[in-house]
């Protein structure tokens, strides 16, 4: 008998268009796009606040600033992006003094 797991995806998941969670701990978030040109656009101005990010600045209508709250309030340890015929990978870490600082990375499988 195999073992059960507890992972579990959820869609838009406070912004974020796909999350993997193991239990109640946020795994890797994940957005989606249509082209491969709109994904990496929207990570070149995510890591623009990587530095400093003021929450509570108004987002309507600023994806990538909308994607960075995210991070600093989930703090996943994964970050992930997809388009067609295209997938980013990186690890994200919260140093002291930053908002955080996303790395290219390959996500582990469970």
């Amino acid at each position: 008998m195999a073992a059960q797991s507890s992972l579990r995806i959820t869609f838009e998941d406070q912004l974020m268009d796909l999350a993997v969670y193991d239990g109640d701990r946020l795994l890797v978030c994940v957005e989606v796009k249509e082209r491969a040109t709109q994904l990496q656009e929207l990570v070149k101005r995510l890591r623009t606040y990587e530095e400093t990010l003021d929450l509570p600045k108004l987002d309507r209508g600023n994806d990538p600033l909308r994607k960075a709250k995210y991070l600093v309030r989930r703090r996943p340890p994964y970050f992930c992006g997809v388009a067609i015929g295209t997938r980013l990978e990186y690890s994200v870490c919260y140093p002291a003094g930053k908002a955080f600082k996303l790395t290219r990375d390959v996500i582990p499988y469970v």
